[in-house]
C-alpha cells in the first residue's frame, strides 16, 4: 500500500518527460486510439494542421479527414491499421500550397503519425527533375558527341551524336572501355591518363578514334570531372578540319616554293601594318633577317628624297589598285640597287593588303647607260659626218660656182666675140648660137646644182629667206602650190640650227613630192617660249603611221635623227586621206657639241 504513491509519481514524471521530448521535436506528431479519437497532438502538429492540441484529445480524427476517395491520408491510415504495417505518404495540400510527408506507425491500440513539411524539398526535386530533363534533352539533341564514363573509363552514357560518330549503338557502348575506340598506334605514344582527369584536371586534346567500320576519325576531346565523380567528355569531329588544315599546309608549302623560286623579291604586307609574307630573295637582297622583317618599316628602303613620292604613290594605289616605278632600294648595308617595283592592292581575310614584286634592274640600267653612251657617241659621229658633209657640200658648191661659173662665163664671152667676127657665115653663126644656148643651160645647171648643195642665200640672207626661197623652188619644179610663213625675229640663230632646220625642210618637201600626191603644201617657222618650231603640212593622201613605223621610212627617220642631234623633238601626224604634218621643235640654246657645223 505504501508503494503505490511512489509508482504513480514516477509514472507522472515519465509522462511529463515524454511530453516534453515530443514537444521539442520539430516534426508534427499526433496519435489516435483504435476508435479513431485523438489521444495526443504536439504543438508543431497543431500549428501545421490549424488545430489546438489541448482541445483535440478525444475528438475523432475523421472529422478533420472526411471519408472520401480523394483523402489519401485517411486511406493510408486505414490501410496501416488494417494491415498493421508501416505506411509512408506524401500529400499535397492545395489550400495551403504545400507538401507534407506522413509516417504512419500502427499498433494494437491505435496509430501514431509523424509528419513534416517537405514543400522546399519537393520544389527542389521538381527543379532537379526539370533540370535533369533539360540536361538529357540537351545531351540528346547536341550536335557534338557526348559521353559519360566512370573513373575507370567505362561508358555509362552516350548521346546519339556519339553513337553516330563511332558507328556503335548506345547498348553496344555501355560498359565498354573508351580505350577500345582509340587508335592503338596513338595509345602507344600517347596513353590515357585518367588519373589526372579523376583528380579534377580538365583536358583538351586531339585523339584518333576508330569507327566501327575501321576508319580513323580525328576528334577534339574536352574531358572534365563531373560533380558526381564521373567523367564527362565532349568530342567534336575535326576530320574535315584536319584535312583542310593539311591541304592548307600543302598549299602554303607549294606557294612558299613558288614564291621562293621567283627571280625577284616578293613581299605581302598589310596596307598599314605588318609584313606578312616574303621570299628568301627578299631577305638576301635587303640584308634583313626573318625575325626583323615583320615589323620592318618598308619606307626605310627608299632614300629620303624619294620617300614623299613613294608615300604618295602608295596612297594613290587605293584608287588605281596598282602602281609601278623604278626606284633605288637602300639595303641594310647602305648600298643602293636600282629596282623595278610593281605593287597591287588586294583584299586578304577582310584586310587591305599590298603585294609587292620587284626585280633587280642593275644589269638593265647598266646596259641602258652603255646604250645611251653608244647612241651619244653615234650622234657625235653622225654630227661630225654631217659637219664634214656640209663642209664638203659648201666647198663643192663654191668650187662649182666659182670655177665652173667663171669658166662658162669666159666661154660665153669668147663665143660672143666669135659670133661678131662670123657675121657672113650663116651656117657657122647657127652652130655658134646653139653653143651659146648650151652654155646658158649649163650655167643654169651649175647654179641649180650649187644651190642644191648649199644655197648661198642660206649664208647670205639667213634661215627664213632660205626656207621661203626653197618653197618657191619646190613650187616651180613640181608645180605644187607652196607657201611659207615666218614669225621669227632676227635673233641670230646658230648656224648649226639654221643648217639643220633647212635640211629638214628640204627633206619634208622631198617626201611630199615623192609620196603625198598633194595639191598644196604649207610651211611655217615660229618662236614659241624659246623654241624654234618648224612645221610642214600637206593635204595629200596621208599614211598609216603604225604600218609605216613597222616598215621604217628612211626620210622620216633622217628627220627625227637630225632633230635629236639638235636636242629637239619631232612629231609626225598623219592618217589615210587626211594629209601629213611634220612638226620639229628645237631649243634656240642647245648643246652645240653634238650639232653639225
Amino acid at each position: 500500500m505504501h508503494n503505490e504513491p511512489r509508482t504513480e509519481a514516477r509514472s507522472d514524471q515519465q509522462t511529463e518527460l515524454y511530453a516534453d521530448i515530443l514537444a521539442r521535436i520539430e516534426h508534427g506528431i499526433f496519435a489516435v486510439d483504435a476508435e479513431g479519437s485523438y489521444t495526443y497532438m504536439n504543438a508543431v502538429a497543431g500549428q501545421m494542421l490549424g488545430l489546438d492540441p489541448q482541445w483535440v484529445v478525444g475528438r475523432s480524427i475523421w472529422a478533420d479527414f472526411p471519408d472520401n476517395p480523394e483523402n489519401s491520408l485517411r486511406n493510408a491510415c486505414k490501410r496501416a491499421n488494417t494491415r498493421q504495417e508501416y505506411e509512408c505518404l506524401e500529400a499535397y495540400w492545395l489550400s495551403e500550397d504545400r507538401w507534407l510527408e506522413y509516417n504512419i506507425h500502427p499498433s494494437a491500440t491505435g496509430i501514431s503519425v509523424v509528419f513534416k513539411d517537405i514543400t522546399e524539398r519537393k520544389k527542389a526535386e521538381e527543379e532537379w527533375r526539370r533540370a535533369d530533363l533539360q540536361y538529357h534533352a540537351l545531351i540528346e539533341q547536341a550536335s557534338d558527341a557526348i559521353m559519360i564514363t566512370d573513373k575507370a573509363g567505362n561508358f555509362i552514357e552516350a548521346n546519339p551524336s556519339m553513337c553516330d560518330l563511332v558507328g556503335y549503338s548506345r547498348e553496344e557502348l555501355l560498359g565498354t572501355h573508351v580505350a577500345s575506340l582509340i587508335d592503338p598506334e596513338q595509345l602507344k605514344t600517347d596513353p590515357f591518363r585518367l588519373d589526372r582527369n579523376a583528380a579534377g584536371q580538365p583536358e583538351l586534346r586531339e585523339r584518333r578514334m576508330v569507327h566501327k567500320n575501321a576508319t580513323i576519325i580525328e576528334v577534339e576531346a574536352n574531358v572534365k570531372l563531373a560533380p558526381d565523380g564521373r567523367l564527362l567528355a565532349i568530342l567534336r569531329d575535326i576530320t574535315e578540319r584536319k584535312r583542310i588544315v593539311q591541304q592548307m599546309l600543302r598549299e602554303k608549302a607549294m606557294s612558299d616554293s613558288i614564291i621562293n623560286s621567283l627571280p625577284g623579291v616578293f613581299l605581302l604586307r598589310e596596307f598599314q601594318g605588318k609584313n606578312l609574307r616574303w621570299n628568301k630573295q627578299f631577305e638576301e637582297i635587303s640584308g634583313y633577317s626573318a625575325p626583323e622583317i615583320p615589323d620592318l618599316d618598308v619606307y626605310r628602303f627608299y632614300e629620303e628624297d624619294e620617300q614623299v613620292n613613294v608615300r604618295q604613290r602608295v596612297q594613290n594605289m587605293l584608287t588605281t589598285g596598282r602602281s609601278s616605278a623604278e626606284v633605288r632600294i637602300v639595303k641594310k648595308s647602305g648600298d643602293r640597287i636600282p629596282f623595278l617595283l610593281t605593287a597591287i592592292v588586294i583584299e586578304l581575310e577582310g584586310k587591305t593588303c599590298v603585294m609587292v614584286m620587284g626585280f633587280d634592274i642593275s644589269e638593265r640600267k647598266k646596259a641602258e647607260e652603255e646604250l645611251s653612251l653608244a647612241n651619244e657617241q653615234l650622234r657625235h659621229l653622225s654630227a661630225h659626218l654631217q659637219n664634214i658633209r656640209e663642209e664638203e657640200r659648201k666647198s663643192i658648191a663654191l668650187e662649182i660656182h666659182d670655177e665652173l661659173g667663171q669658166q662658162l662665163t669666159a666661154l660665153k664671152i669668147d663665143l660672143a666675140w666669135m659670133m661678131k667676127r662670123c657675121s657672113g657665115e650663116q651656117l657657122l653663126l647657127d652652130r655658134l648660137s646653139g653653143m651659146d644656148t648650151l652654155i646658158d643651160h649649163t650655167i643654169d645647171t651649175v647654179r641649180r646644182i650649187s644651190s642644191e648643195l648649199r644655197p648661198s642665200i642660206l649664208d647670205d640672207l639667213g634661215l627664213a629667206e632660205a626656207l621661203d626661197w626653197q618653197s618657191a623652188e619646190f613650187e616651180k619644179r613640181f608645180l605644187i602650190p607652196s607657201r611659207f610663213l615666218c614669225r621669227v625675229p632676227d635673233i641670230g640663230i646658230d648656224a648649226a640650227i639654221v643648217t639643220g632646220l633647212f635640211r629638214i625642210y628640204q627633206e619634208s618637201l622631198t617626201n611630199v613630192a615623192r609620196h603625198a600626191q598633194a595639191s598644196s603644201v604649207s610651211g611655217s617657222l615660229k618662236l614659241i617660249e624659246g623654241d624654234l618650231v618648224l612645221e610642214v603640212a600637206d593635204d595629200g593622201k596621208g599614211f598609216d603611221m603604225q604600218a609605216t613605223g613597222k616598215k621604217g621610212g628612211f626620210g622620216l627617220l633622217g628627220i627625227k635623227e637630225r632633230t635629236a642631234m639638235m636636242g629637239g623633238t619631232c612629231s609626225v601626224s598623219s592618217s589615210p586621206g587626211a594629209g601629213t604634218t611634220v612638226t620639229v621643235c628645237v631649243p634656240v640654246k642647245t648643246n652645240q657639241s653634238i650639232l653639225p657645223r
